[in-house]
Order: structure tokens, then C-alpha cells, then sequence
């Protein structure tokens, strides 16, 4: 968008250095008199998209009848049909199954995995659990001491120095996490290891552009893609680069250059991908609906609409944003949209609100654990005002 705002980063959480806010961002974009938002989007359209590139359709086949974490979980033999909905019966195991999904997909290491798990909101000590045998802690040193002979340094070893038994053992876990998931996961792993290789020929033939053509036949390009070899702290080192965007004439675009590898290849296409697939849905919500777009984030797209026509156009969005391009045929999409009087994060319900009226006034401390993240409605302050007095 323009004029500066950034719709993703609005604030909707309230924390402890915004307790004395009483202002949800997102919450005070709101439609016109007779209009309500429609806030649909795709849901985990990333790991569907790449599971697609990968030619995965084993898996593919199950998201159609069950959650993608769940057909993950299976598929990992970490749970069964026979015991049910996943979510439901043991949280903890959905959580760390979700995390695989969205953070290993790339090529994440396992200090990678326990940042992302942190950026996800999730205890990396608590799913991944800070114990470990003799035997997993004596395996694990002896990987990173491979990984220091490989790189003719010290530096995978000397991040585990100074760390306390529980940290040390959270790595070891993490490790072992990310090793397993590669392990089930070969057709990503091949995806990854096919774009490192095509990269590696177009860097030794010095090529001006490394060009990779998306599903929808729209290219993404890497410029200039080079070998660089370099020396730090007597340690020679090969890596594969290219420009950060398209050479400028006169400019010393070298300044410009970053690190690439095969796994980074694979995610710009698929990020790329499931891009195009929205921006597919956007153009069939505006060319057949006729309904104004006011703005996506990400995998999410906002759309005005007359109050009287909202159910019929909730169903009609639904149906679009629920059936993959003819460019991506067999990709399994699922939507999920809401009508909204506002802009919010997720949907607003009397059965959210209603747990308030029953809480102990010694959990109820301040504003900050109490909002749901958007403007408050005069009920839900009557709700939680009934709570704090108990």
C-alpha cells in the first residue's frame, strides 16, 4: 500500500510495553456504513504449494480429507487415523508437527528451527523437551566436529561451548528433529539438492542470469550468479552468490551480491508460487464478483462488501479461493473466510468472550490478558468487567 502503512506489522497483540494502549491498529479499519469486510485466506499455502513442486501426491492426496499437520503427522508414523483428530487429542504433538512443517521446509539447521520455533509464538524447551542420552549428546558432538572438519574451523563446535546441560540437550533434540523430518521427507530434500546443482552449472558457466520458470510461467531471476571463494581466519571457503536484484550499468553491483543455495531456490519459487496462486484468486474475486480488493496480506485478502449480499459473497469467495489454477492442477487449496466488521486477525465469537465471565480474578490482572487482540465490543467489556469482580 501506499502512504507508507504496512498492513502486516499492525499491532493487534497487547503485550507488557503496550498494556496502557487501548488501541487495536488493525481493529480501527473498518468498511463503509452498509458494508462488512470479508477476510478470507489460503490456508498453509506454502507446505501445499512446495509439496506440489516436489511432486508429493501421496501426501497431497491426504490433505484433501484432513489437516495438513495431521497427514504430516501420519505421514511421519507419529500418529494414526485410528486415534483420532490430532488437534484435539494431543496438542503438544500438532504444535511440533506444525513446526516441522512451516520451518523445515527450507533447509532450516537446528539452531534455525528453535529461532523459527520461537518467532511461531511456540516453547522450543517445552515441545522439543531439555533431555537427552549419553549416546544422542556423543552423536550430535560428533556431527558438529564433522562439520568443523568440512569447513577447516572450529566454528560448529564452539557454539555449544558454555551452553548449561538443558540448552546442550534442546540442540541435541532439535537436531535429531530436523535429521528425521530430511529423512521422511526425500522429495523435498531432491527438490532442494535439483535447484543447488542447475545453480552450481549456471554459476561455473558465469551466466548473466539464472533464470527459473514458476507454474504460472511467470520467471523469477537471479543475476550474475558466481562462485566466490573466501578466506576468514586462515579458512578458504566456496559459496554460491548472485545480485540482490538486476545489475544498474555504471553501478558496482558486487556490493549488492548475496549468499544462495539450492533450498533458497526452492523457496523463492515456492513463495513465488503461492503468490501467483493468490493473486490468481484475487483476479477471478474482482473480474467475476466485481467486489473491490482493498488489500492482501500474504496469503490473506480483504475485500468490502454490501451487508446484504455478505453471505451470498462469503460462499462465492469461499469457492474461488478453494479451487486450485489450471496452471496447478491437483494442488489441494483450502480457504478459510469470515465476514467482520472490522479488520482482525481472527474470528470474533460470544463463546471467546464468555471464558472471561468465568475466570478467577486472580488471573484476570490487566487489560493485556484479556483482549482478543482488536477494539472491544460494549458487551465483551461487560463480560470482562464481570470477571475482575468476582
Amino acid at each position: 500500500m501506499g502512504a507508507g502503512i504496512n498492513m502486516q506489522n499492525l499491532i493487534w497483540k497487547f503485550s507488557d510495553d503496550l498494556k496502557d494502549m487501548a488501541l487495536d491498529h488493525r481493529g480501527v479499519h473498518t468498511p463503509r456504513p452498509g458494508h462488512v469486510f470479508i477476510i478470507s485466506d489460503l490456508a498453509q499455502i506454502e507446505p501445499r504449494c512446495l509439496n506440489w513442486l516436489a511432486g508429493n501426491k501421496v501426501f497431497l492426496g491426504a490433505c484433501k480429507t484432513m489437516s495438513l499437520y495431521q497427514a504430516a503427522a501420519i505421514a511421519q508414523g507419529t500418529w494414526s487415523m485410528d486415534r483420532g483428530d490430532l488437534k484435539q487429542e494431543n496438542k503438544d504433538l500438532y504444535a511440533l508437527t506444525k513446526a516441522q512443517v512451516l520451518a523445515l521446509g527450507y533447509g532450516a539447521s537446528h539452531n534455525k528451527f528453535i529461532i523459527m520455533m520461537g518467532t511461531f509464538g511456540m516453547d522450543a524447551a517445552e515441545l522439543l523437551g531439555t533431555t537427552a542420552t549419553g549416546v544422542e549428546i556423543a552423536e550430535f558432538k560428533q556431527y558438529l566436529a564433522r562439520l568443523d572438519e568440512m569447513t577447516k574451523s572450529k566454528m560448529w563446535s564452539g557454539q555449544i561451548k558454555g551452553l548449561t546441560k538443558a540448552e546442550l540437550c534442546l540442540q541435541v533434540n532439535a537436531r535429531n528433529i530436523v535429521k528425521n523430518w530430511r529423512a521422511q521427507n526425500p522429495k523435498i530434500t531432491s527438490l532442494w539438492n535439483t535447484w543447488g546443482d542447475k545453480l552450481m552449472e549456471a554459476c561455473k558457466d558465469r551466466r548473466d542470469c539464472f533464470s527459473v520458470t514458476m507454474p504460472s510461467g511467470r520467471e523469477l531471476k537471479f543475476w550474475h550468479p558466481r562462485l566466490r571463494r573466501e578466506k576468514k581466519d586462515g579458512v578458504s571457503d566456496v559459496s554460491m552468490t548472485c545480485y540482490k536484484r538486476a545489475p544498474v550499468p555504471g553501478r558496482n553491483n558486487n556490493t549488492y551480491r548475496r549468499h544462495i543455495y539450492g533450498a533458497m531456490v526452492a523457496q523463492n519459487l515456492n513463495q513465488g508460487f503461492a503468490r501467483d496462486v493468490l493473486g490468481h484468486h484475487m483476479i477471478r474475486i474482482d473480474e467475476e464478483l466485481g467486489l473491490p480488493i482493498l488489500w492482501s496480506v500474504h496469503d490473506e485478502v480483504i475485500v468490502e462488501c454490501p451487508e446484504t449480499k455478505a453471505e451470498e459473497m462469503l460462499i462465492k469467495i469461499r469457492d474461488i479461493m478453494s479451487t486450485a489454477p489450471d496452471w496447478a492442477p491437483g494442488l489441494p487449496i483450502a480457504c478459510e473466510a469470515e465476514i467482520a466488521d472490522r479488520y482482525q486477525k481472527a474470528p470474533r465469537s460470544d463463546e471467546y468472550m464468555d471464558q472471561y465471565a468465568t475466570l478467577a480474578p486472580s488471573s484476570v490482572e490487566r487489560w493485556g490478558d484479556l483482549l482478543p487482540g482488536r477494539a472491544i465490543t460494549k458487551r465483551e467489556y461487560v463480560l470482562i468487567e464481570k470477571a475482575r469482580t468476582r
